[in-house]
């Protein structure tokens, strides 16, 4: 019942986020100057036919800006300003309330911290993922459209409001790919992402449990991959456990997908699970927060 309270009080701040359309587009131009666009990447593949007229098509594919993802250390912080005054409310006590009902205990739920210690490396954060607001600016100069569009702004999935899962991980640790997973973790690097069965994200470590919980010794790599931890839960429906806004209406795709930081610095594109090494320096964040462009792959035929 808790969980359905919050749910419906949020629905209220999605209202607001309506009307104030026209306005926090003012607050995240500096994030829009960060968006690598070449990571679209538009490409003729080939043709494709109908039995009717027209009947011969082109095949393309390209990547489109469907998300941005934030990861920050403290419950109902946000990167933009504007989210933060309209998610706060809502998400700061959101992790004591949802965690005291689940277990009984008054549990107070403590801000996201990175430990970085030579004997664990964990870390945690919470995210938030977002229809990219940016998105109508890819769609104007777009000369191609395979269907589907987030709602710019829109909130998908608050980790905050998923706390038992994503603290704990109550229903998770019974999904059979966890158990895989975390077995394989600490050497998911050397698994292709495909050879892993989908259960790693390459250098970035195990997908399962999809919790904010992480070890890896990069704050940097936390976040990318707590960023895809929560995309593949944005993409579940409703009844999975998670608690889930709205259900995305795409499945996230670990072999094709792509990333790319627009905040503190901007970035390539970079694959899910690339090695690091190749694109982290110099993009710790100053105050642990982050904040990604998720770029789905798309490939479609246009007549």
């Amino acid at each position: 019942m808790e969980k359905l309270r919050l749910k419906r009080t949020f629905s209220l701040f999605l209202i607001f986020i309506g009307l104030t359309s026209l306005v926090y587009g003012e607050s995240l131009l500096s994030l829009q100057g960060a968006v690598n666009w070449s990571c679209i990447s538009p490409r003729v593949i080939g043709l494709c036919f109908r039995r009717s007229p027209p009947w011969v098509g082109i095949k393309v594919r390209y990547w489109e800006p469907a998300l941005l993802i934030e990861t920050v250390k403290r419950p109902g912080d946000s990167v933009v300003d504007l989210f933060g005054t309209v998610i706060r409310p809502i998400t700061e006590g959101a992790s004591r309330v949802l965690i005291s009902g689940a277990t009984g205990l008054d549990v107070a739920a403590t801000s996201g911290t990175t430990t970085h210690s030579e004997i664990t490396n964990t870390q945690f954060n919470e995210v938030h993922v977002y229809g990219n607001p940016f998105f109508n600016i890819f769609s104007t100069f777009a000369a191609f459209d395979c269907g589907g569009a987030p709602v710019p702004g829109q909130p998908y999935y608050l980790s905050e409001l998923d706390s038992v899962e994503w603290r704990l991980g109550l229903t998770e640790i019974f999904n059979p790919k966890s158990l895989l997973s975390a077995s394989l973790g600490p050497i998911c690097s050397v698994f292709s992402i495909t050879g892993s069965g989908g259960l790693c994200m390459g250098s970035w470590g195990a997908l399962y449990p999809r919790r904010g919980w992480l070890k890896h010794q990069s704050e940097v790599v936390g976040s990318a991959a707590d960023a895809y931890r929560a995309v593949s839960i944005a993409s579940l429906e409703t009844l999975s456990g998670h608690v889930v806004l709205s259900p995305l209406w795409f499945r996230p795709n670990l072999d094709r997908d792509k990333m790319s930081m627009v905040y503190p610095v901007s970035s390539r594109c970079i694959n899910i699970g690339e090695n690091p090494a190749l694109w982290e320096s110099g993009k710790t964040s100053p105050n642990g927060k982050y904040a990604w462009v998720y770029w789905r792959y798309r490939e479609c035929c246009l007549f």
